[in-house]
């Protein structure tokens, strides 16, 4: 007798399995990428920023935007103010004004951001033998670090000597300025997109005149003015 074999059962999956994903072997391609879609979407904030104020300014009777008064309203007007934890310096905070503290070596001891992309950052370390000749000697010396030129400007700050710069870099202008007060070198940072940082400059400015440091005598806000 014959012994005819039983057939196979195969068992045919309803879906094919897909072919395993090649994983990219340069890490350099990955964060190259990471890199231009984040420069891609802070260019797009900034122009967003900008196109908002300028509609504003449009359709308002004295070419002025409102979202840039309701800003200077607030922060000329605010209550509260950050208080540094080593007690070197206080400034106004607003409520729509988030604070990030000192985290890391090198980092500012404070840093602001407000609406329409407004920043404002504090830094204060001991000043260096020679007062406030040497502080112009460490911005020339951060400028050749940095491969960066700026016009240092020789201005008044509450009746003190200061220093002030005014820097387009990338979508932002930042004007910084550098004095003594007392054993410390202040440097203030503030910036806000370059198309309209005109309009914002008033807040900004309002936020740094709001500043008092330890040791530094009071004789009224006299902010430089610019000239740009």
């Amino acid at each position: 007798m014959v012994s005819i074999p039983k057939p196979k059962v195969v068992h045919v999956p309803r879906r094919m399995p897909r072919p395993p994903r090649r994983r990219v072997q340069w890490p350099w391609v990955r964060l190259s990428l990471m890199a231009l879609a984040g420069a891609a979407m802070v260019a797009l904030t900034v122009d967003l920023v900008t196109i908002r104020l300028k509609a504003d300014k449009a359709v308002s009777e004295d070419g002025g935007s409102t979202l840039v008064a309701d800003a200077l309203i607030e922060a000329s007007t605010a209550t509260n103010r950050y208080v540094d934890a080593a007690g070197r310096f206080s400034l106004a905070h607003p409520p729509s004004w988030a604070a990030y503290p000192y985290r890391n070596e090198g980092d500012y001891d404070v840093t602001l951001r407000g609406p329409h992309r407004m920043e404002l950052n504090i830094m204060t370390r001991p000043i260096a033998t020679g007062g406030l000749a040497a502080v112009h000697a460490e911005l020339l010396l951060a400028e050749e670090r940095l491969r960066i030129k700026t016009n240092i400007e020789s201005v008044e700050w509450r009746g003190q000597p200061a220093f002030r710069r005014l820097l387009p870099l990338g979508t932002l202008t930042i004007e910084t300025l550098d004095f003594a007060a007392g054993s410390l070198h202040v440097h203030v940072a503030a910036s806000a997109p370059r198309a309209s940082f005109d309009d914002l400059r008033p807040v900004l400015v309002e936020m740094m005149e709001s500043l008092r440091v330890d040791g530094e005598p009071v004789t009224g806000n006299q902010w430089p003015v610019t000239g740009h």
